[in-house]
């Protein structure tokens, strides 16, 4: 495999824990830090067109206000 395929499927590979990070639901703090720390390794890994291409990534960052929204309605 090519370093450029290499690459890439490392950062499918992230995106894919990513996203199923941000599809659970985050319970308390806890939930709310794992979320922010999967973000953070994709912001370190992914360029832009990284984030357009793979699928829910421009989500994601609403989808992480949405649940800190939620655990401050429960307080």
């Amino acid at each position: 495999m090519t370093r450029l395929g290499t690459r890439k499927a490392a950062l499918r590979a992230l995106g894919d824990v990513v996203s199923a990070a941000m599809g659970t639901t985050a319970t308390g703090m806890a939930g709310v830090i794992v979320k922010a720390q999967a973000l953070e390794a994709w912001g370190r890994q992914a360029t832009v067109g990284d984030t357009i291409l793979y699928d829910g990534a421009t989500d994601w960052g609403s989808d992480f206000a949405n649940s800190i929204l939620r655990m401050a309605k429960q307080s």
